[in-house]
């Protein structure tokens, strides 16, 4: 069944783990995460962590801005911004 037609708001979330991948390379492969997120799942929100370990608690993800986000389209916002506007209110 359709989530959508049920009436849930779909978000999607993605991470790059920390590599010494460049900029370039990382923006890629994020950007193909969120375009993946959007044609299967069908999010209608995604939220991007650019660079951390999977053990890391979600609190303490993009504590620091990274340019990267800004390149990406069809992103939401970060780690943070989904716990500020999602989980503080």
């Amino acid at each position: 069944m359709d989530l959508k037609i049920q009436g849930y708001f779909i978000i999607g979330y993605c991470r790059k783990s920390k590599t010494t991948a460049d900029n370039e390379t990382a923006t890629k492969c994020l950007q193909s995460m969120v375009l993946g997120l959007k044609e299967s799942s069908l999010a209608q929100k995604i939220y991007v962590t650019v660079s951390c370990n999977a053990g890391t608690p979600f609190k303490k993800r993009d504590l620091k801005k990274n340019a990267i986000i800004d390149q990406l389209s069809g992103v939401s916002g970060n780690a943070n911004t989904f716990l500020e506007i999602f989980y503080y209110n």
